[in-house]
C-alpha cells in the first residue's frame, strides 16, 4: 500500500517536528538483480517479532553470526556509532528547531535502526527514524518493533519497501544521516551460473580467483559498480553537509572467501569519488574496522553543502 507522509507519528513522548519533504512509497517491483534466492534466508523470526515472542535482544537472528545478540552487539557498537552519528545530529536552527532525522537503506526488520536510536538516546539525542527495505515482510517487521520498542522522544517517519540500489522516491538533500548496516555485495556479478543456487554461484565466482586472466578482475569491478550505486543515492538523500555511514562493508570475494564479496578498503578514495561522481568530500572519508566481524570495516564521509534541484514525485 501506498504511504504519504503527513503528521510524524510519535513514539514515547512526542516532539512534533515540521513534515519533511512529503513523498510515497511505491508499489511494489522485483530489482532486475534479483534472480537468485539469496533474500531466502532472511524472514525465519518474523512472526515471532511482530508478536512479541522472540527475544531479540538476548537472541540471534537472521543472518547475524550466532555469537552475536543484539544486546552484545550494541555493547560492541555503541562507541562506533556515537562518533559516526552524533557530530551530524545537532538540531538546527532556521528549521523549527527539527530534531536530527536519519534513514537507513536496507533496514531490514529494524533492528539496527533501533539499536542506532537507543545508543543516541543515551547520549541525549532524539531523532525521527526513516528506513527502507527490499523485503515488504522486514518493512511490516521494522514498523511494530521501532512503534514498540523505539526511546522515549524518538518519532517514527516512513519506513517503506524499495531497492537500494534506486530508491528515487525518497527526497534528495533531506536526511541529517543516510547510512546503511550492510551493503548486500551482487552474487555472480557476471552471470557465470544464471540458474544455479546462491552457493553454486558464489563457487563460480570463487573459482574464478584461482584462474589465469581477467575474469576476477571485470567481477570485482562490477561489484564496485555496485556498492556505488548504493552510495550515489545515500549521498543524494543526505542533506549538504550532513553523514553517510557505510557499517560492516565487506572485502574483496578474492581476498576474503568468509565473507561475500565486497571493496577494498583503498577504494575510497579521491578517485572513486570523482568516478562516480558523489557530492561529498573526499577529505571527509575515514574508515575503521567493524568491532564484530575480522576483515570488515566501517566508512563515514561528509556530504557537500551544494543542494540538488527540488525532486519531482
Amino acid at each position: 500500500l501506498d504511504q504519504e507522509i503527513g503528521a510524524v507519528a510519535p513514539l514515547g513522548v512526542f516532539f512534533p517536528p515540521p513534515p519533511p519533504p512529503p513523498y510515497r512509497c511505491p508499489s511494489y517491483q522485483r530489482a532486475s538483480w534479483d534472480v537468485t534466492d539469496n533474500m531466502n534466508r532472511y524472514g525465519k523470526d518474523d512472526a515471532g517479532l511482530i508478536n512479541g515472542s522472540f527475544d531479540f535482544r538476548n537472541s540471534t537472528y537472521d543472518d547475524w553470526d550466532e555469537s552475536w545478540t543484539y544486546q552484545a552487539s550494541k555493547d560492541a557498537l555503541a562507541e562506533w556509532k556515537v562518533r559516526a552519528f552524533r557530530p551530524f545530529l545537532t538540531p538546527r536552527e532556521g528549521r523549527g528547531g527539527k530534531i536530527p532525522s536519519i534513514y537507513e537503506s536496507a533496514c531490514g526488520v529494524g533492528l539496527n535502526l533501533l539499536m542506532t536510536a537507543e545508543i543516541l538516546a543515551e547520549e541525549g539525542v532524539q531523532l525521527t527514524l526513516h528506513g527502507s527495505d527490499y523485503r515488504m515482510g522486514g518493512v511490516d517487521v521494522a514498523r511494530e518493533i521501532l512503534r514498540r520498542e523505539a526511546p522515549n522522544g524518538t518519532s517514527l517517519g516512513m519506513l517503506c519497501q524499495g531497492d537500494a540500489s534506486n530508491l528515487t522516491f525518497v527526497p534528495s538533500d533531506t536526511f541529517d544521516v543516510a547510512f546503511t548496516g550492510y551493503i548486500e555485495p551482487l552474487v555472480d556479478p557476471l552471470g557465470l551460473v544464471p540458474n544455479g543456487t546462491t552457493d553454486e554461484r558464489v563457487e563460480a565466482s570463487e573459482g574464478l580467483c584461482e584462474q589465469a586472466g581477467d575474469d576476477a578482475q571485470k567481477e570485482q569491478r562490477r561489484q564496485e559498480d555496485w556498492f556505488a550505486k548504493w552510495v550515489r543515492e545515500l549521498v543524494r538523500m543526505a542533506r549538504p553537509g550532513g553523514g553517510v555511514v557505510l557499517e560492516e562493508v565487506s572485502l574483496p570475494l578474492c581476498e576474503d572467501m568468509e565473507d561475500w564479496g565486497g571493496v577494498p578498503k583503498d577504494w575510497w578514495n579521491q578517485e572513486t569519488v570523482e568516478r562516480y561522481g558523489w557530492d561529498v568530500d573526499h577529505k571527509s572519508l575515514w574508515l575503521e574496522d567493524s568491532a564484530r566481524k575480522n576483515g570488515r570495516y566501517n566508512v563515514v564521509m561528509t556530504k557537500t553543502k551544494k543542494q540538488h534541484p527540488p525532486t519531482s514525485h
